[in-house]
């Protein structure tokens, strides 16, 4: 506690033995309240809900031995208070209540049941009373009580696990021996280059026995289909449809390489886009895939970052790939100006270049989009004229020092590596 053991133990204290002057019957919310403010123990609501389910599961072992005894007299007459919770394996629960304290309505059951409604939801209630003739000691006169029953169930409530972001670094590091990594970026399937991918995979098919480790660093799906920023989506693009494809790409790249390298893939602001879609997450719930879910990385084999904005992945000594925030036509100059010491690999702009300074390097290294997609012309064609295809190839030594060939691709879709023109 914020506050201090000895307010809280105060605080715990006067409770219980409020609990016991009223035999039990005073609800936890309101009693905190009002000895938070009674006392001036300036308890903020958050610590006070903080010990609820502990001082929920201290009203119910009190209760418990109450139950059947003597809390008030009535004329010598015993009252008494009967409750009883039960939960049962198919997950619903019932709360039953017998007594004279007049519970007439659904708010006072569940204020007095002290039940969990982040957990358990009303299925539906039964309110009785009835009047009882008792006499008094003295057996010469009469008089009537009530008597109130109460009969709640409930079910429990799906616990639908928020689908959020995860931030996570990953660290590769050279085996002694001089490894080849690639990577590429905003591929935006399915509105990628058709002709660059084939390409692309068969430069992959040419030098898998070279490559070591692919790292996929963002925005390889487009999601166009859970824009909150454009309307319009192509006839026959759906997020099953999205996800097909990717899913498509995934298997084109492991069918070309060697199954024991490393795969990193990275979430971009585009896959960010499910995140983003809390409608579409309250209504599916777990039934919609998240895309690393859909694209089966997992089982797979696939390192997973989701946190596009701050996780990264480090290749040797000081090489830190992301998807990255900078925008412009000065990118790689900012990137490298917010963190000066390190070498960097990004994409996000589509553009492609590199900015230095004495010892490190920022490489903005393109994309794979096609450009004449409609997908793409909601931007402005001056910034569209400026976005160029490319990808990176990295070798990391046996000191772990790195080395990073930028390959730049021509507007007839073909590239240079090693001697060849693919």
């Amino acid at each position: 506690m914020s506050k201090g053991t000895s307010q809280w133990n105060k605080f715990l204290n006067i409770l219980i033995q409020r609990f016991e002057d009223t035999g039990g019957n005073c609800s936890y919310t309101a009693e905190a309240r009002r000895i938070n403010e009674q006392e001036n123990l300036n308890l903020s609501g958050e610590e006070i809900d903080l010990f609820r389910t502990y001082i929920r599961r201290t009203f119910q072992k009190l209760r418990k031995k109450k139950l059947g005894s003597t809390s008030k007299l009535h004329n010598k007459t015993t009252k008494k208070i009967e409750t009883r919770w039960e939960e049962e394996k198919d997950g619903s629960a019932i709360f039953e209540y017998k007594g004279e304290k007049p519970i007439k309505t659904l708010e006072e059951a569940i204020n007095f049941s002290e039940v969990d409604l982040n957990v358990w939801e009303v299925d539906r209630h039964v309110f009785n009373a009835w009047d009882v003739s008792m006499k008094h000691a003295d057996g010469k006169s009469s008089f009537k009580r009530t008597n109130y029953q109460v009969k709640v169930w409930f079910k429990r409530k799906a616990q639908i696990k928020t689908k959020k972001p995860v931030f996570r670094h990953i660290v590769k590091t050279s085996k002694r021996v001089m490894e080849m990594w690639v990577s590429i970026g905003c591929i935006h399937r399915p509105f990628h280059d058709k002709i660059l991918w084939d390409k692309f995979l068969h430069f992959l098919e040419e030098n898998h026995k070279d490559i070591t480790g692919i790292i996929i660093n963002g925005d390889y799906l487009d999601l166009r289909s859970l824009s909150s920023h454009e309307d319009w989506i192509p006839d026959g693009i759906d997020l099953e449809y999205e996800y097909s494809d990717g899913l498509q790409g995934i298997y084109d790249i492991e069918t070309r390489l060697k199954k024991d390298i490393d795969k990193i893939f990275h979430y971009g602001n585009h896959e960010d886009r499910f995140f983003r879609d809390k409608q579409s997450i309250r209504k599916y719930g777990k039934s919609l895939p998240s895309p690393h879910e859909a694209l089966e990385l997992e089982e797979r084999g696939w390192d997973i970052i989701t946190d596009w904005k701050n996780g990264y992945t480090t290749l040797g000594n000081d090489l830190d790939i992301f998807h990255g925030t900078k925008i412009g036509m000065n990118a790689a100059k900012d990137q490298l100006q917010a963190i000066p010491n390190r070498d960097h690999i990004f994409n996000h702009t589509h553009r492609f270049g590199s900015y230095s300074n004495q010892t490190n390097t920022s490489y903005n290294l393109g994309c794979m989009i096609d450009f004449e997609s409609d997908t793409f012309k909601y931007v402005d064609r001056g910034i569209r004229a400026s976005w160029a295809h490319g990808f990176g190839i990295i070798y990391v030594d046996e000191k772990n020092n790195t080395h990073v060939y930028p390959i730049k691709v021509d507007n007839d879709r073909s590239f240079f590596f090693k001697g060849k023109v693919y």
